[in-house]
């Protein structure tokens, strides 16, 4: 691993540094700087472009290439003539060339350049990406041009990345489109729709206030082909496979000027999820994370019990059935007023089957227990927002926005206790419902000074059931009758209020100043009972008034260095039960330090800290069942205990467009002086009780490494990326602490060809996967060894061909698993392209459900599970394009 990384590293200086840097200074005759003039280096043997840049607001330029005998420099500028000069390379490590341009004395004609119009054009703070330049002939849908541009990605819940990162928004033509749920519009724009796509830093949108100051949101726009506008587009696809395998999806686009419309319906059978686990996550929260984070409600903190199974089990279920659809509409009938509604309905059920083996490690006396697991699960999930804007002039603007969740999921399982001949039934109901709505004015007062004053109101509710029975006592409770059943009821209810304002002063010299002031009000209510059992009473109330102030400084020489400096003051009261107060005077404190070497090629350290409070369902009264064999006790936590975080975080990244080379290194800290933890008080394979209790240790290190090459004389790219997680947290067995290690490391490198509209293309490729826990004398090991292989082509432009070939092998303490997957693809595209005819093989090996190994850790036991997953499937497929 160390000489991969050395070898990576090597690799990457050789080609950083092999480049000529040119740069000097755009004016016109009297002096007078022009920013965003023109520049192209253009090869004067070929004739094409190599690179491509404009001046920034001092009038200057930096453009790196690689080394040539000679180079051609073109600056244009409207209502400028064009100038040319010729350089010839020397050794010196810069050329400064100084550019001054005449007026145009009669109006310019449309200059034609015969050079090739490059891949990448970078203007500012925007990227566009010509995609033709990328792209084979067998890319499907839009996610398949995004996974080949430099710098994008798009991970496994379907969101697209930017060096790594999550964008703030995708755009279709200017407009943001469905929200959050990227997968929406990447998996159901045809890939040829798409004219290019632009990735734009500091984005702000027709209907925000014009000023100044950067936005920091990243936005991918994605521009569509004139004729796929202003008409009614998409496609209507079914299929059918074996073993009664089945597939219907519909999708309808209209882009016109003042009414944009997507629907999008998906019916099936064979394991296609609609939704991910992060798309869950954001519709249980709030208005106020929906405001900030990208159009999208969100949560802050979850349970894992509280997630259903269908999102966090993949394939790794006997069958899966869903239906979906999404609606989208932006109506803009003039340009001060817009309507966006977003509205999602999902249902989803599946059967599982599992041989689960836990090593409770935390245990004062550590063991193992065997169960299987059959069940099933039904999901529903309704999600609608709306989004009202009004622009009363380019200086004011006033927004409301109001959204609506409603989640039911119901659990049912059947658990054999292979250990004890226990046999228990579980069924949880839950039902949530999320309402939230917020009203913002923002105002720029000068160009110096903006305001904005939001009020904002969140509510939402739980209610659970709980019902499980045995044929053996359990939970050591007594049961009259030889019942052994328990019911449980659980509701959860908060209800916050709140406004804040926000006022932006921006001094000269590249300084700035924005002051937070603010207070929200909440009540936090937990009720839960046993039916017959008074010891699992707990009723729970905790009201919290948070008023607040805050500045955040920050300066930027006209040097590479750009500072911010931000500090937060919170004046809270707590009140719990209606009976125990405590006041805090809490000061949140953050800092960046950014150096911006050049457009595409910067480092940033950043420093936060914060103090949470204790989870309302931690400060437990009396006991709470958690399932068939777990009970939580009393807990030992105070209302009133902080949860201190610091937090340590380092960005690098660096393109460069000559070499075409991508590197990205992130990597975070977070050292928690004060966690919960889980105490077991006492532990067998039949009961295990356990108390909350704060933790001294809880530290985790992230880091995450991306290299992206593309070769420039050859047609292949080479793609690399690692992730390192790293916890260190204490865990107790009957008060006694004891230190537990969890590390993760994941890699996956891919080496593939990009010929254009060729029979054949490759992707070569090796992801590796590694488990290690330690605690006490216990050390387990989990490996995974996935070597893969992607073939496809094309054939006349009629017919495109897929082959995925994977080899996983599993490795774990107990037990070792090879699995093969060979997934072949075979479609044809009629001559009027309206027909499209595909015949699907996915996971052909294994056309019946075959077993996986998945491992998980946990605060108090690591568990391996043997499981059956979705089968394999042939189908027939036929999709018309309209």
């Amino acid at each position: 691993m160390k000489r991969s990384i050395v070898f990576l590293f090597v690799f990457i200086s050789s080609s950083i540094y092999s480049q000529v840097v040119i740069k000097g200074n755009i004016k016109n005759k009297n002096g007078k700087i022009l920013e965003s003039a023109n520049i192209q280096v253009i090869n004067p043997l070929s004739n094409k472009t190599i690179n491509f840049v404009t001046s920034n607001n001092q009038g200057n330029y930096f453009i790196e290439v690689k080394k040539l005998k000679a180079y051609l420099i073109k600056v244009s500028y409207l209502g400028y003539l064009p100038s040319v000069k010729k350089i010839n390379y020397t050794n010196q490590k810069g050329i400064i060339i100084n550019f001054m341009l005449n007026p145009s004395e009669n109006k310019l004609n449309e200059v034609v350049l015969n050079a090739d119009v490059p891949a990448i054009i970078m203007k500012k703070d925007t990227v566009i990406y010509n995609v033709g330049k990328f792209m084979n002939g067998t890319e499907e849908n839009l996610k398949d041009i995004i996974k080949k541009l430099p710098n994008l990605d798009i991970d496994e819940n379907g969101k697209i990345l930017n060096n790594g990162k999550k964008i703030d928004k995708l755009l279709i033509n200017g407009t943001s489109f469905f929200g959050d749920q990227h997968q929406l519009a990447t998996n159901n724009i045809a890939s040829e729709m798409v004219k290019n796509i632009q990735l734009i830093r500091n984005y702000k949108g027709n209907f925000n206030i014009n000023n100044d100051k950067k936005s920091g949101i990243v936005a991918l726009n994605v521009n569509l082909k004139k004729q796929y506008k202003n008409k009614i587009v998409g496609n209507t696809n079914a299929g059918l496979g074996y073993k009664n395998k089945y597939s219907m999806h519909f999708s309808s686009f209209s882009f016109k000027k003042k009414l944009k419309l997507a629907l999008i319906s998906d019916l099936n059978n064979t394991g296609k999820k609609s939704i991910t686990l992060q798309d869950y996550l954001s519709f249980r929260g709030g208005i106020k994370i929906f405001l900030n984070n990208n159009e999208s409600v969100g949560v802050k903190s979850f349970n894992m019990e509280d997630i259903p199974s269908f999102l966090t089990k993949d394939n790794n279920v006997k069958d899966n059935a869903s239906k979906f659809s999404a609606l989208n509409m932006i109506f803009t009938p003039n340009n001060k007023f817009r309507i966006t509604v977003f509205s999602i309905i999902n249902k989803s059920n599946q059967h599982l089957s599992q041989d689960i083996t836990r090593n409770y490690f935390s245990a004062i006396i550590p063991f193992k227990s065997f169960e299987n697991i059959k069940g099933s699960n039904d999901y529903f999930l309704e999600t609608s927002v709306a989004k009202f804007i009004y622009k009363i002039n380019n200086n004011s603007i006033l927004k409301y926005i109001t959204n609506a969740n409603f989640l039911n999921n119901d659990k049912s399982n059947q658990i054999n206790n292979i250990s004890n001949s226990a046999i228990n039934k579980e069924l949880n109901k839950n039902r949530t419902f999320v309402y939230g709505q917020e009203l913002k004015y923002s105002k720029r007062i000068n160009p110096f000074h903006f305001i904005s004053i939001n009020f904002f109101q969140d509510y939402s509710f739980k209610k659970s059931k709980y019902l499980t029975s045995s044929n053996f006592p359990f939970l050591n409770l007594e049961f009259s009758n030889n019942n052994y059943s328990v019911f449980q009821q659980k509701r959860i209810k908060k209800h916050t209020i709140g406004f804040e304002t926000n006022y932006n002063i921006k001094f000269k010299q590249h300084r700035q100043l924005n002051l937070d002031l603010g207070a929200n009000y909440s009540n936090h209510d937990f009720n839960a009972n046993v039916k017959n059992y008074n010891d699992f009473y707990n009723k729970i109330s905790l009201l919290k008034d948070d008023h607040y102030l805050g500045m955040n400084f920050k300066f930027k020489p006209r040097g590479i260095i750009q500072l911010s400096l931000g500090v937060n003051y919170h004046y809270i009261h707590l009140k719990y039960n209606s009976i125990l107060t405590k006041r805090f005077n809490l000061i949140y404190k953050k800092a960046n330090l950014l150096f911006r070497f050049g457009l595409n090629h910067n480092l940033s350290l950043s420093y936060n800290f914060s103090d949470t409070f204790i989870p309302i369902d931690n400060l437990l009264e009396n006991k709470l069942i958690k399932d068939y064999r777990t009970i939580y006790t009393e807990s030992n936590l105070s209302f009133n205990s902080l949860l201190p975080m610091h937090r340590f975080g380092l960005n690098y990244f660096l393109y460069n467009l000559p070499s075409r080379i991508l590197v990205a290194f992130s990597a975070s800290y977070s050292n928690q002086a004060k966690s919960i933890a889980e105490n077991i008080l006492f532990s067998n394979n039949n009961l295990s009780e356990i108390q909350f209790k704060l933790s001294p240790l809880n530290k985790t290190t992230n880091l995450i490494f991306i290299m992206n090459k593309t070769f420039k004389k050859t047609p292949y790219s080479l793609k690399f990326k690692s992730y390192y997680n790293k916890v260190v947290r204490d865990n107790f067995s009957k008060n006694k602490q004891n230190e537990l290690l969890f590390t993760n490391i994941s890699s996956r490198l891919i080496f593939y060809s990009k010929f254009k509209s060729s029979i054949l293309n490759f992707g070569l490729g090796i992801k590796l996967k590694t488990n290690h826990l330690s605690f006490k004398e216990s050390n387990i090991n989990f490996t995974e060894y996935h070597p893969f292989i992607n073939l496809n082509g094309t054939f006349n432009k009629n017919i495109i061909w897929f082959i995925d070939f994977n080899y996983i092998k599993y490795n774990s303490e107990s037990t070792q698993k090879d699995l093969f997957e060979f997934s072949p693809k075979l479609i044809y595209k009629a001559i009027n392209k309206k027909w499209e005819f595909s015949l699907i093989g996915h996971d052909i090996f294994n056309i019946n459900n075959t077993n996986l190994i998945k491992t998980n850790s946990y605060p108090s036991y690591y568990e391996e599970k043997i499981f059956k997953s979705l089968a394999g499937y042939v189908s027939f497929n036929v999709k018309y394009k309209f």
